[in-house]
C-alpha cells in the first residue's frame, strides 16, 4: 500500500470543529458548571455546548487516520523526529504564555510554581503525577501512548499485519471494559479511548487499500464500544456537571463522525474537500494548548467589569489571532529547523536498528 499524497483539508475542517467544539464546551459550560474554573455563566449555550467535550473524541480519531497515515514509509527515527518536531515548539510557546498570565493575573484558582513549569516543558510531566499548567493538556498524553504504539509497530517491522494488530487491539479493549486489564496494560492499551484510534487508523485502511468484510466487522464493534463509552461517561458527567445529557444527541454526535469518516474513507467527501480550510487547521493545535486557562483567567479578571458576551467574543477572538501567530511565527518557522538538528544529531547515535523499510 502507497502512502496517501493528497492532502485531506476535510481533515482541517474537521479539526477546527472539534477544536472550536471543546473552547465553547470550557467557555459557555464547564468553566462555571464545576470546580470553581470561571465566574461567568452561559445557561443558554450551555444547553448547547456541554455536549462540546466529545470534540476530544473526535480528535483522537482524526489522530488514528492521520498519525497512521504519517507513519506509513517512514522509518522509527523519522516518525519520532517528526513528531518531536511538529509538537514541541507551539507547546513549549503554549505553556510558557499560560504560565505567563497565571504569574501577571494571579488568579488564586491557577498557581503556579517554577518547577512545575520547567517539567511541563517535557510534555510528560502527568506521568510523573506533576499538575499540568492547562488541564488540557491530559488528552496529549492519550495521544503519546498511540504514538508509541505506532513507534512500536514500524520499529518491530510489523505494518504489514496492522490489520491482525488493530483486531487484536480491540479485542483487548472489550476484555479491558468488560473485566479490566492489569495496570500495565491498561496503561499502555487505554482501552477508554482505544476505539477511537482503531477507528481511525481503519478508515484510513478502507481508503488507502479498499474496504472489506474483516474492516467494516471492526469499525461496527468500535462504533458500538463508542456509543456504550459515551453513555457510561455520560452518567458521571452529569453528576459532576448537575446537568442531563440526551442519549439520543450523544449517539448522534458519534453517529456523525463515523458518518464524516466514512465519506473520506470512501472518497465521497469532495464537498468538504477545500483547500479553504488549511489555515482553520494550522491553528487548532495552539488553539487547543492555550485556550482553557488564559480564557477563564480573562473572565476571571474581566468578569465582573465587562458584558459577559462581548468578553466572550473578545476573549475567543484574542485567542484565535494568538494561536494564529504561534502557529505562523512558532511552527511554521522552528519545525523544520528543529527537525533539521535532530536528524543531524541521530547520525551521532546508536539508532541504526530504528531505521525498518516496511511496506504493506
Amino acid at each position: 500500500m502507497q502512502k496517501e499524497t493528497d492532502r485531506f483539508y476535510e481533515i482541517d475542517l474537521l479539526r477546527f470543529l472539534a477544536a472550536a467544539a471543546v473552547v465553547f464546551y470550557h467557555y459557555a459550560f464547564r468553566g462555571y458548571a464545576a470546580d470553581d474554573m470561571s465566574i461567568l455563566s452561559f445557561p443558554t449555550m450551555g444547553e448547547i455546548f456541554r455536549y462540546g467535550y466529545l470534540g476530544v473524541d473526535l480528535f483522537f480519531m482524526i489522530s488514528g487516520f492521520v498519525i497512521f497515515m504519517t507513519a506509513l514509509n517512514r522509518d522509527a527515527l523519522a516518525f519520532v523526529i517528526s513528531r518531536i518536531a511538529r509538537l514541541y515548539p507551539a507547546f513549549w510557546v503554549s505553556v510558557t504564555l499560560t504560565a505567563l498570565v497565571m504569574m501577571l493575573l494571579k488568579d488564586h484558582r491557577y498557581p503556579i510554581t517554577l518547577s512545575q513549569y520547567l517539567l511541563n516543558l517535557t510534555m510528560i510531566s502527568g506521568y510523573f503525577g506533576v499538575e499540568p499548567v492547562d488541564g488540557v493538556y491530559w488528552s496529549l498524553l492519550v495521544e503519546l501512548k498511540f504514538y508509541f504504539l505506532v513507534f512500536l509497530i514500524v520499529v518491530s517491522g510489523l505494518m504489514k499485519y496492522v490489520q491482525k494488530i488493530l483486531g487484536i487491539w480491540l479485542v483487548m479493549t472489550v476484555i479491558g471494559y468488560i473485566y479490566g486489564l492489569p495496570s500495565i496494560l491498561d496503561f499502555f492499551f487505554f482501552p477508554k479511548w482505544s476505539v477511537y484510534f482503531i477507528s481511525g487508523v481503519m478508515f484510513y485502511l478502507i481508503r488507502a487499500e479498499g474496504v472489506s468484510v474483516y474492516k467494516m466487522t471492526i469499525l461496527l464493534c468500535t462504533y458500538f464500544l463508542a456509543v456504550q463509552r459515551v453513555f457510561d461517561a455520560a452518567a458521571g458527567l452529569e453528576d459532576r456537571y448537575n446537568t442531563l445529557l440526551s442519549p439520543y444527541v450523544l449517539v448522534m454526535i458519534i453517529t456523525s463522525f463515523y458518518f464524516i469518516f466514512s465519506l473520506i474513507a470512501f472518497r465521497k467527501s469532495g464537498l468538504l474537500n477545500r483547500k479553504v480550510f488549511v489555515p482553520c487547521g494550522a491553528m487548532v493545535y495552539p488553539l487547543y494548548l492555550i485556550h482553557q486557562n488564559i480564557g477563564f483567567m480573562f473572565f476571571n479578571y474581566f468578569g465582573e467589569d465587562f458584558n459577559k458576551y462581548v468578553l466572550l467574543i473578545v476573549t475567543t477572538g484574542s485567542i484565535l489571532f494568538v494561536s494564529y501567530l504561534i502557529h505562523a511565527h512558532i511552527e511554521e518557522r522552528l519545525s523544520k529547523p528543529l527537525k533539521r538538528v535532530l536528524s543531524a544529531a541521530a547520525l551521532y547515535l546508536p539508532v541504526a536498528s530504528l531505521k525498518t523499510n516496511r511496506s504493506i
